[in-house]
């Protein structure tokens, strides 16, 4: 078990606020539903491949996600060694919390 930052971005804005750098991608777009980005580094610790489904506790409650890109390690995914950071659209988690069109920080634990 590891412990996630997990954001929440439409996709454009990811793309506008962060220096993204795509490594693997695959039916990112559209960015909706249970899909996540998650890091280089993320991908060869746990041994994780583009296209797979991962299992990720929210609230209590699994919710499987579909590794739809593994970004560099630069800028938002440039991990420093004790938080790892995962991103998956802002739509989806917006209606997991029923907080549509409300939402625009969350903070998990």
């Amino acid at each position: 078990m590891i412990r996630l930052n997990i954001l929440a971005y439409d996709l454009e804005d990811l793309y506008k606020m962060h220096r993204i750098v795509l490594a693997e991608y695959s039916r990112i777009e559209p960015f909706s539903g249970r899909t996540i980005i998650i890091s280089e580094n993320t991908a060869e610790q746990y041994g994780l491949e583009l296209g797979q489904s991962i299992k990720i506790e929210i609230n209590e409650q699994p919710v499987h996600f579909r590794i739809a890109g593994i970004a560099r390690p630069v800028g938002l995914f440039q991990e420093d060694g004790r938080n790892v950071y995962a991103v998956v659209p802002k739509e989806y988690l917006n209606a997991l919390y029923q907080v549509r069109g409300k939402a625009t920080l969350y903070i998990l634990n």
